[in-house]
């Protein structure tokens, strides 16, 4: 750790970042924060180094004659492929086609929040158009993979929204599963040059999924799925998978230290926490073989695990303002400023509301934005907005009105639970936390609810 935190000071220096952002020796006592801000250090040195520093913080939103195209790539339909094959190729296809010229590609989560309860087979153009229209997508691209034995064949069509009779480009492109990466690029590469007239194939050759081994892509591409339905702990072995069979995934990497982040608090252990900071670190390390989006979202996050959370709320923004449907990103800016900065500075807990109001706008059944909105709702069903709420009563230990949140949420629904919960713990009043989790384990609730609470 001394070691990398010199090596990273050394970079931070030559970059002039040591004026504004001192690293903390790796041998002072808090060794753990000392790490991690040298790993967000790191992460923008290398911003810096790369000269996108400078334009990003220029940029507060895009604006409306910046010439964006928006395009939704919907789950491809399968005939003989393995069940993640509809979505992964989605996924990938996404991924090569954002930022290549002026497509930027829908939000994942904000597409699976429209198509979640859709069958890719009953997709066709009508049914598209409608869901581009609710994602503010004027193109879109509907596919379908067939595999036989050792073949695959793939075949995408863009459509323009608002002429949809006909796609304005159509591409094929067959080889084995082990070359889907190869015709995934020919997919999106051909697409773009007959919608735009340009050959961008080496911007689409390096994107952030980007590995040369197929091991690597199908568990990647399987434990996005199983992120995206917001399943952390099953998600996890996948990622695994995949840094285990390409260690210069970086993306991967991100993800896995993202996921190792989400572990519930009963298997959250200080060998998890090391597991986090090492998969951030070797994110930072492969930092530049990510695609502009990634990039700012690894400087984001390295920043909120270095608990830098001013800059992790400021390059969220950013992140938000260049990409409006980017569901995590806005209920990690919110969570930030309601955990951190209200909870932390005194501010008021609705500071956070906004955000996540604007996640789950686009994603209503956003499990980590509704959880985080609990804190927001607590605050206003005990009437007060203003930081002398719920979480005041549990800090400055008020018993009476503790007895008041008690019964109202030992008279309310399983889902009212963590906010008792949440404000006792956070307020390390842990006699009422003890007392507020034993809620759960009334013989009224459900078993899955029942069962948390004796854990």
């Amino acid at each position: 750790a001394h070691e990398l935190a010199q090596r990273l000071r050394k970079v931070a220096d030559q970059c002039d970042l040591g004026k504004t952002m001192p690293l903390v020796a790796a041998g002072s006592p808090r060794r753990s924060r000392g790490r991690l801000i040298a790993i967000t250090a790191l992460a923008a040195a290398a911003f810096v180094a790369v000269g996108i520093w400078t334009s990003l913080h220029q940029v507060d939103s895009p604006p409306e004659d910046s010439g964006i195209n928006r395009i939704a790539v919907l789950p491809f339909t399968t005939r003989g492929g393995e069940d993640w094959i509809s979505r992964g190729i989605a996924d990938l296809l996404s991924s090569k086609l954002d930022g290549a010229g002026t497509l930027q590609t829908v939000d994942a989560h904000a597409l699976l929040a429209k198509t979640r309860d859709s069958d890719p087979e009953d997709l066709g153009p009508e049914e598209a158009v409608l869901i581009a229209e609710e994602l503010d997508a004027g193109f879109f691209i509907l596919g379908n993979a067939m595999q036989a034995g050792n073949r695959l064949h793939l075949a995408a069509s863009m459509f323009d929204r608002g002429v949809s009779s006909e796609p304005v480009a159509r591409a094929e492109a067959e080889g084995t599963p082990e070359d889907l990466l190869d015709l995934a690029n020919r997919i999106a590469i051909e697409l773009v040059k007959q919608h735009m007239g340009e050959d961008l194939r080496g911007r689409i050759d390096r994107e952030s999924i980007d590995t040369g081994s197929y091991p690597a892509l199908k568990a990647f591409l399987q434990g996005e799925q199983l992120w995206r339905l917001q399943q952390a702990t099953n998600s996890t072995p996948f990622y695994e998978q995949a840094v285990g069979a390409d260690p210069d995934f970086a993306l991967a990497w991100l993800r896995l230290a993202m996921v190792y982040g989400w572990k519930p608090t009963n298997v959250k252990n200080a060998e998890t926490n090391r597991a986090r900071e090492q998969a951030l670190e070797r994110a930072v390390e492969l930092r530049d073989r990510l695609s502009p989006r990634h990039q700012l979202w690894l400087d984001a996050y390295a920043a909120q695990v270095a608990e830098e959370f001013d800059r992790s709320v400021q390059l969220f923004s950013e992140l938000v303002a260049r990409y409006p449907d980017d569901v995590e990103a806005w209920d990690r800016m919110g969570a930030i400023k309601i955990i951190y900065n209200a909870w932390r500075h005194g501010q008021s807990v609705v500071i956070g509301k906004p955000d996540l109001e604007r996640a789950l706008e686009l994603d209503p059944d956003y499990r980590h934005a509704n959880f985080h909105m609990t804190f927001v709702r607590m605050a206003e069903l005990d009437g007060d907005l203003d930081g002398d709420g719920a979480f005041a009563v549990f800090a400055r230990d008020e018993p009476e009105r503790q007895q008041e949140i008690y019964e109202m949420g030992r008279d309310g629904p399983d889902n009212a639970l963590p906010w008792t919960e949440g404000f006792a713990i956070f307020s390390k009043n842990f006699e009422a936390a003890e007392w507020t989790t034993e809620l759960r384990t009334d013989p009224r609730r459900h078993p899955e609810t029942r069962g948390v609470g004796y854990v």
